[in-house]
């Protein structure tokens, strides 16, 4: 009778952020986003099973913990799309197994896997995963790539950890196993009720004054800074979606600790120092500018009551505002460095800045009130608001989004005699979005493992020279600073 009952109840409308990351991809500003990790199991996992059914299993799992993975969305050209429970999923249709090596950079496949068009279809979910296979059996790169409708950068990185569960009740044996993979591949959709959208959850009340200010200065008129600096302007001629670039770097633990332990010594934090020092080298890269805006993302699911095992779309961004002057404006932050070449001197006014930048994003991220994200109510015409975008100015010159450190079981208490799989290692990844800033960092750790800073751009917006010269200067400014 309940099986009956659920077959008939209809699944929650979307949200207002999920309405306009449907359209978004709808009108090709968008692709997908993704996170890896880098899984070892224990040698008897794969003694009887082939990668593939373990695959499939766990993801047969990962189903009864995240129901939005088994929807998909109908008449998403309209202002009133609609989630759609799938009846079954074909995991063949879904996965991808690619050779890879496992001990060096994943940019090339991971770039593949964000390029690869992500069309909506009636009978696939909104996601996809690709597999890393390396020459040793038992270590394995999983990543989890879908549309920003149904997930945020924390979700991708909740499904890692569902996976990680699903793979150690493979190993207990707690969870049954595929034996027959044709048969297995195709799975049914569990008939669970959609985690409430954030709306559900939170009013994201509005000012008079701060509606009318945004209002007025994304339809009515804005006054353009000429000191500002946020790359070429959006493209109706440039590819939709763009064709997006990805250039990593991995930080051991061992510097990752150093870094923590000086952000903590300077009352500052990772995500802040990372901020001003991509603002600091901005300013040095393009001196004829002063002014670089930045975008920050970050959860509001501690307002929700959603935890970070929940998947959904629940975030919001501030935009901090530097500026490379000696005596800045009013309500920005100074990214000035005392030697024009050598932008992340370790000198008080960095650590300043770092202190500046945090305590805007604890302000920022202590209130649901007047948030970005609470003004999509106002917006009625989401294909107007995306095609208006063309010709104009873009936002910001950077993104620093950061969904912090994910608990792969590494150092975790085990039994004697017990086997558990584990991931060290995680990288954050988007693709480019038509009116996004030029550069986008993307950044997540492992717990005792090692943190990923990953940088996309879009061709045509930004020279791969430049993105070279600032992830290899940031890489670089990192170590020295974890050293000091």
């Amino acid at each position: 009778m309940m099986n009956k009952e659920m077959d008939d109840v209809a699944l929650r409308p979307p949200g207002r952020m999920e309405r306009f990351n449907i359209l978004r991809n709808h009108v090709r500003f968008y692709n997908k986003f993704g996170v890896t990790a880098t899984y070892t199991v224990p040698r008897s996992l794969l003694a009887s099973n082939g990668l593939e059914q373990v695959i499939y299993a766990a993801l047969r799992e990962s189903l009864n913990h995240h129901p939005i993975m088994g929807v998909t969305v109908q008449d998403e050209a309209t202002v009133d799309p609609k989630w759609v429970r799938l009846p079954t999923i074909d995991f063949r249709r879904v996965v991808e197994v690619v050779d890879a090596d496992l001990g060096a950079s994943y940019d090339s496949w991971i770039s593949d896997a964000l390029r690869a068009p992500f069309v909506v279809v009636d009978d696939l979910p909104m996601w996809r995963v690709v597999v890393g296979r390396g020459q040793d059996a038992e270590t394995f790169a999983v990543g989890f790539f879908c549309h920003h409708a149904i997930a945020d950068g924390v979700s991708a990185g909740a499904f890692q950890l569902t996976f990680l569960d699903a793979l150690n009740g493979l190993i207990d044996g707690k969870i049954e196993t595929i034996s027959d993979i044709e048969k297995g591949a195709v799975v049914s959709v569990p008939k669970l009720p959609l985690v409430p959208n954030m709306e559900m959850k939170n009013a994201l009340p509005v000012g008079i004054f701060f509606a009318l200010k945004k209002i007025i200065s994304t339809y009515v008129w804005s006054t353009e800074d000429p000191l500002n600096w946020s790359g070429s302007p959006i493209s109706a001629e440039a590819p939709r979606p763009p064709i997006n670039n990805l250039k990593s770097f991995s930080l051991s633990s061992d510097v990752v600790s150093g870094l923590l332990k000086r952000c903590r010594k300077e009352t500052t934090s990772m995500t802040a120092l990372l901020i001003i020092l991509v603002a600091r080298k901005l300013a040095v890269m393009y001196p004829s500018y002063t002014h670089f805006t930045s975008n920050i993302p970050f959860s509001l699911r501690k307002f929700t009551g959603h935890s970070n095992r929940d998947m959904g779309c629940y975030v919001s961004n501030l935009t901090p505002c530097f500026s490379s002057e000696e005596c800045p404006p009013w309500g920005y932050i100074s990214c000035r460095s005392t030697s024009s070449d050598k932008a992340e001197q370790d000198d008080e006014k960095l650590w300043e800045s770092a202190r500046a930048s945090k305590k805007q994003i604890d302000e920022g991220t202590a209130t649901t009130s007047n948030q970005n994200v609470g003004l999509l109510k106002f917006v009625s015409d989401y294909n107007k608001f995306f095609y208006g975008l063309f010709g104009k100015k873009r936002e910001h010159a950077f993104e620093v989004t950061n969904i912090g450190v994910l608990d792969g079981g590494v150092g975790g208490e085990v039994e004697v005699g017990e086997q558990k799989a584990y991931f060290d290692r995680v990288q954050f990844t988007t693709a480019q979005c038509t009116y996004a800033d030029p550069y986008i960092f993307c950044i997540a750790s492992a717990k005792s493992g090692s943190m990923n800073v990953s940088l996309s751009w879009a061709t045509g917006v930004l020279d791969d020279d430049e993105a070279v010269e600032m992830t290899e200067w940031l890489e670089g400014a990192l170590k020295e600073l974890s050293e000091a």
